[in-house]
C-alpha cells in the first residue's frame, strides 16, 4: 500500500503490525551511503521511530522527521506483515503443500 491509506497505518501501529516501509537512506542517520532500502517500522511516537534495519543488529530509534524525509522518494510505499491463522488458510494454489 502507500501511506494515503493513513488509517491502514494507524490500524497497524495500534495492532502493533510490523510495517515494512521502502526508503532512501540519504536521509537516515545511521546511514553513510544514499541507496533504495526497506526498515521495519515498529512504534513511533510524536517525535522518534523505532525500526528495525535489516543491515543492522541493532534497533534505530531516530526522530520522525528523519524517517518522513526517507520515505517518500518511493511513494511511501509499505507492506504489512500478517501472520497466518492456520496452515489451511495459508495455503496458495501452485505452491507446494508440508
Amino acid at each position: 500500500g502507500t501511506a494515503s491509506d493513513s488509517r491502514v497505518l494507524a490500524q497497524a501501529l495500534i495492532e502493533r503490525t510490523p510495517l515494512i516501509l521502502h526508503v532512501h537512506t540519504n536521509n537516515l542517520p545511521y546511514w553513510r551511503i544514499g541507496t533504495a532500502h526497506a526498515v521495519v517500522l515498529v512504534d513511533t511516537d510524536d517525535e522518534s521511530a523505532t525500526v528495525n534495519d535489516p543491515a543492522l543488529s541493532d534497533i534505530q530509534v531516530i526522530s520522525i522527521n528523519h524517517l518522513l524525509l526517507a520515505w517518500p522518494d518511493f511513494d511511501q510505499l509499505y507492506a504489512l506483515i500478517h501472520p497466518a491463522t492456520s496452515v489451511a488458510q495459508s495455503a496458495r494454489p501452485g505452491l507446494p503443500q508440508k
